[in-house]
């Protein structure tokens, strides 16, 4: 079974995880599983990329707090710094929605 605690997971984050993630696994499992579906749809669409990054980094913050920093894991800098290059604007739907929307 997959721990959410380990050795390497600071306090601070151990009580959170405790008190407010534990208790409820399905709620977090559903939302969990909705923002990653969501971030890729964003993502693969190029349609709020930046917001959609900051959303992932916060995820990804997440899950390595939960089980700290491996060798299997560091291949999440360079994606995140990816992420963030804004792609969208070039050759996504953020090149369409973005102008429209800063007129609004």
């Amino acid at each position: 079974m997959f721990r959410i605690i380990t050795d390497n997971t600071p306090d601070w984050y151990a009580w959170i995880a405790e008190k407010f993630i534990l208790p409820y696994p399905m709620l977090f499992q559903y939302l969990i599983v909705i923002a990653e579906v969501d971030l890729g749809l964003a993502f693969f669409f190029g349609i709020f990329t930046i917001p959609a990054a900051v959303v992932a980094l916060g995820m990804n913050v997440n899950f390595l707090l939960s089980t700290g920093m491996y060798p299997e894991t560091y291949w999440l800098i360079p994606a995140q710094n990816a992420m963030f290059a804004d792609a969208g604007k070039s050759f996504g739907g953020d090149y369409f929605i973005m102008p429209y929307l800063m007129r609004q």
